[in-house]
């Protein structure tokens, strides 16, 4: 150990197996002007002397350079050293010595300077720039000295790898911020219009499914009732979420000879976010939030994450509210690339107490929606593909499979002289494949477990046949 330590020095710290890169660091340092120093001596590490005299070192240290390597994160001395260096607000500067990155106890997610390999010169060049004005900053003025010279070439050589960082830097920063931030055009005219018109829609809840009992369908079964969907006539399915099991489905329904729009039930989630954009191959396009504005989630959280998954899938997205607010907040036009509106019926007596069926007056109530959201400017050409078309087979009065498959006939059924035709920019999804036994309680109503076209053999109830007959 030397007699006495300068002050304001530069405290090396490293593992003994990296003795050769301390010294060509050493080195550099110290022919670019600084003090430097290293802990040479023959103490064992961890006796009272080594802790004193690394303790004494570390209190006169300007700031501390430390070597990190596979041996310096296994080293308990280095942590050591590193700790104390934290608790005495020193400065630490990391070099990263290895292909591959290391990360120790205290550092996870610093930014540190490559000196592996080619990277050396580089390195130590940013390493002393960055030192000499960090010391600056701290009122210790550094005799500049040449660092050491490096051939033209090389400078050469270094100029183009830095361009190229700062491309890749740039890159990155489009792709993961710039670019999902900007409106992008929205899939006006024929392309989407195809999508949303030209399949036989209908919205898909595995029948294994109860949040409270068995959230996570077994992808078998899956497979098979999408098969019996397909079976039946539809040739495309709406699901509502990309959470655990229901990420499988866009591939399984893809499987199936199935179009899919993939639901997103919470904009707010980067995780199910990640998971509709891993699946984007087996995707048609995104329904990302399901009325839950002002109540689950911002106006802002709604615009970015739509804004993310259509720079990243290149799919037509919009979003789901109740159809009534379309009508009274004209900007939810402009959010989707078509307009996917809940007109849930509410299949309320005249009494406006109880529940009655009546298909002929509900299907009147339905078209008579879609010809008020066809008629608003907010519009702007957009199509209108209705969701959640919904007529219970039970569960109040008068209901039945026969006036189930007369509410579909009534609304789609271009022959009637009773209804008038949707307007010719709507087309309908109808909810759902199954029933839903599990929305038995608050806040879902009496008939909701019973809404489902297919039995829980896949065999088509009346309604499958009124609406594949009269979709396109």
């Amino acid at each position: 150990m030397p007699a006495q330590i300068p002050q304001d020095h530069i405290f090396i710290s490293y593992s003994r197996r990296d003795v050769h890169t301390m010294q060509n660091v050493e080195k550099w340092l110290t022919e670019s002007g600084f003090e430097v120093w290293v802990d040479r001596s023959e103490i064992e590490p961890g006796t009272p002397q080594w802790r004193s005299a690394i303790s004494e070192a570390l209190d006169h240290a300007n700031c501390v350079v430390a070597i990190f390597s596979r041996s310096a994160k296994e080293s308990h001395w280095v942590q050591e050293e590193l700790s104390y260096a934290l608790t005495r607000g020193l400065t630490v500067f990391p070099l990263q010595s290895e292909r591959e990155e290391v990360q120790i106890f205290g550092f996870v997610g610093t930014q540190w300077i490559d000196i592996h390999g080619r990277h050396f010169d580089t390195g130590m060049q940013q390493l002393c720039e960055t030192i000499r004005a960090h010391m600056k900053s701290t009122g210790v003025e550094v005799d500049v000295k040449p660092t050491i010279s490096v051939d033209p070439a090389r400078r050469i050589g270094q100029l183009l790898v830095l361009l190229a960082c700062l491309l890749v830097i740039g890159l990155a920063l489009w792709d993961q911020y710039i670019g999902p931030a900007l409106p992008g055009s929205l899939y006006v005219g024929n392309e989407v219009n195809l999508l949303v018109g030209s399949h036989r829609w209908i919205t898909y809840d595995p029948l294994e499914y109860d949040p409270a009992f068995a959230p996570e369908p077994d992808p078998a079964k899956m497979a098979t009732e999408l098969q019996w969907i397909r079976n039946a006539g539809f040739d495309g399915i709406i699901t509502f979420t990309m959470r655990g099991a229901f990420a499988q489905i866009p591939q399984l329904a893809h499987e199936a000879g199935l179009s899919v729009i993939a639901g997103v039930w919470d904009p707010k989630d980067a995780n199910e976010i990640r998971l509709a954009i891993a699946a984007r191959d087996y995707v048609d396009a995104y329904a990302v939030g399901h009325n839950g504005l002002d109540r689950y989630y911002g106006m802002r959280e709604l615009q970015d994450a739509i804004r993310q998954i259509r720079y990243r899938t290149h799919r037509p997205v919009t979003t789901t509210e109740k159809a009534g607010r379309y009508l009274v907040d004209p900007a939810l036009f402009a959010l989707g690339d078509w307009v996917f509106p809940d007109v849930h019926v509410s299949v309320q007596d005249a009494s406006g107490d109880g529940f009655l069926a009546d298909a002929l007056r509900d299907s009147s109530s339905t078209v008579e929606t879609a010809r008020l959201l066809a008629q608003q400017p907010a519009l702007n050409g957009r199509p209108i593909l209705l969701k959640m078309v919904t007529y219970p087979s039970g569960g109040i009065a008068n209901a039945s499979e026969f006036e189930q498959a007369s509410y579909y006939a009534a609304i789609l059924d271009d022959r009637r002289s009773v209804l008038p035709n949707l307007p010719n920019n709507v087309w309908l999804s109808v909810h759902s494949a199954f029933d839903t036994p599990w929305k038995r309680a608050w806040p879902f109503y009496d008939w909701d477990p019973y809404t489902g076209l297919l039995n829980n053999d896949g065999s088509p109830r009346p309604a499958v046949e009124a609406v594949v007959q009269r979709l396109p």
